[in-house]
């Protein structure tokens, strides 16, 4: 059996495949095989990735459907110790998979992730993004701040299996984050590298950019799960749900944003400073919406600076 399982989703990647695929065939660490998961792609892909040899195994349904379910079926395939996610149009530095295997086969750990540099449809250099959670106990953390690009995760199959955890299927936007944290708590452990490991690339045609209007609703379905499959969670954590529902309402605002609806994004902004007062400058922003918009706009620079400010 193979150390890694890499899974790779599809749907019409075949602008970047090559470049994704060849990062993983550059890897120092060579025990792995891909799962290619393609969700009834148009164009070159199947092609492509098939070009590529045994190691890739192909797997493919004739209509998309929503990338929890796609990312569960090809997890249902695979056969390693350790799974890692390579979407279509990222791409790793060759020295990735052997620094996490290095760290990941004492057991100690649940899940590994690391830094990136985001990129945009060019190969341009963007900004960098340093995880700034500790090893360790790691569910609260990620709880009240998700954190590491799923291009970087690895996570311990066995131990996933052991537990069932399993994506939601109806979530588009958020699935990766719904499992994690389903799978961490309450005392699951992670190991955080602060290097980059990673080139991710900022798509606006992207799931999550595309489907903003959900990012409130796949928030509270998750702490919903949280609390369904864990008697008192939210008793535990309090101050993290807090945070997390507070998250969930600034998601709200951000989309009437975009929607023009001034006063009601105001309104959603209170309900989340009246959960953390760490919310307080974006209330007074949400007065402003040419401020909003133009801190929105360039977020990735900003937001590395907010976080450290409130950690």
């Amino acid at each position: 059996m193979p150390t890694f399982s890499v899974i790779m989703n599809c749907l019409n990647g075949e602008k970047f495949l090559r470049q994704a695929i060849d990062s993983l065939f550059n890897q120092t660490f060579q025990d792995w095989e891909l799962i290619f998961f393609d969700s009834g792609s148009s164009d070159k892909s199947l092609e492509i990735a098939s070009s590529y040899g045994k190691k890739v195994k192909i797997f493919a349904i004739e209509a998309p459907i929503p990338l929890g379910a796609a990312r569960q079926e090809a997890i249902d395939k695979a056969e390693g110790d350790f799974l890692a996610f390579l979407d279509v149009d990222d791409v790793w530095l060759p020295e990735k998979l052997e620094l996490q295997y290095e760290i990941m086969k004492t057991g100690e750990y649940d899940i590994c992730y690391g830094g990136v540099i985001c990129i945009d449809q060019n190969n341009k250099l963007l900004y960098k993004e340093i995880p700034l959670h500790r090893s360790g106990p790691i569910f609260e953390q990620l709880l009240t701040q998700v954190e590491g690009n799923w291009c970087t995760y690895v996570i311990n199959r066995t131990k996933l299996l052991a537990k069932g955890t399993k994506f939601n299927p109806i979530l588009r936007c958020s699935s990766e984050e719904d499992m994690v944290l389903s799978f961490l708590a309450t005392n699951g452990k992670g190991a955080v590298i602060k290097k980059v490991i990673a080139y991710y690339r900022v798509n606006q045609s992207s799931v999550t950019t595309n489907n903003k209007d959900r990012l409130e609703f796949e928030r509270f379905e998750t702490l919903k799960r949280l609390e369904l499959e864990n008697l008192g969670i939210r008793e535990k954590f309090r101050d993290a749900f807090n945070e997390a529902e507070a998250r969930g309402y600034y998601y709200r605002t951000n989309h009437l944003m975009d929607q023009k609806k001034y006063l009601e994004a105001k309104l959603a902004m209170k309900e989340a400073f009246k959960l953390n007062k760490k919310y307080f400058l974006l209330l007074i922003m949400s007065s402003a919406p040419l401020i909003w918009r133009f801190t929105h706009k360039y977020k990735g620079y900003i937001a590395p600076i907010w976080l450290k400010l409130f950690k």
